[in-house]
């Protein structure tokens, strides 16, 4: 049996409801496998402008090719790929204690604050875990664009 890579859209309306777009066999590693995935939605009437946000893994082309065919959306990264990339730096006795400082990084009140928790967490653990620090800070701005968005009520 050979396994096939499948790519996968998943849209989240206004209402918060999500529906799988579109599934496709594909190399996931290739930017042009997203491309023909995203202009298939395209062809099956997904209309491209109300596309807003893209959550993504930071699959290196996916977010460029994303941008090029959805021109009013925002990337985001995948927050739980980030503190995964994160805690797979740090020793596990650490693990409950950064996986904590990060969310409180990810689900800040606003950007300033995200902000000012982050360069805490750099202060903090610069020095005993720069990699994982390194790790972070390559990401974090990324993983905060839906603070552009309006608050849910």
């Amino acid at each position: 049996m050979e396994k096939v890579p499948v790519l996968v859209a998943i849209g989240v309306s206004v209402g918060g409801y999500r529906t799988v777009l579109g599934l496709q066999a594909g190399v996931n590693k290739f930017a042009f496998s997203w491309r023909e995935l995203f202009r298939d939605l395209k062809r099956r009437r997904l209309e491209g402008s109300v596309v807003t946000l893209g959550i993504m893994d930071g699959l290196a082309g996916l977010e460029r090719v994303f941008i090029e065919e959805f021109l009013n959306a925002k990337v985001q990264r995948c927050q739980l790929h980030v503190a995964r990339n994160v805690l797979a730096k740090v020793p596990r006795k650490l693990n409950q204690i950064i996986g904590d400082e990060i969310r409180s990084i990810f689900y800040a009140s606003s950007k300033k604050k995200a902000l000012e928790v982050f360069q805490q967490f750099n202060a903090r653990w610069q020095k005993e875990m720069p990699s994982s620090v390194k790790c972070l800070e390559n990401s974090h701005e990324a993983c905060l664009t839906y603070l552009h968005f309006p608050e849910e009520k």
